[in-house]
């Protein structure tokens, strides 16, 4: 199992995904995605739309 975190916003679409998903390491493992994609967003030179994208998450089998 694994578990993808996506920023979207427009046709921008931004993700990581931590494996092997933990359930024990949930919370962390979100938060590690989510800075990886926060980093993602800065180095694209977007940091001021941060807010803007739409975070989903999703645990594939």
């Amino acid at each position: 199992m694994k578990i993808k975190i996506s920023a979207r916003y427009g046709s921008l679409e931004y993700s990581e995904t931590a494996y092997p998903y933990n359930k024990n390491a949930h919370d962390e493992q979100v938060d590690d995605c989510l800075r990886s994609i926060r980093r993602q967003i800065a180095d694209a030179g977007q940091a001021e739309m941060m807010d803007a994208f739409l975070l989903t998450s999703e645990i594939i089998e």
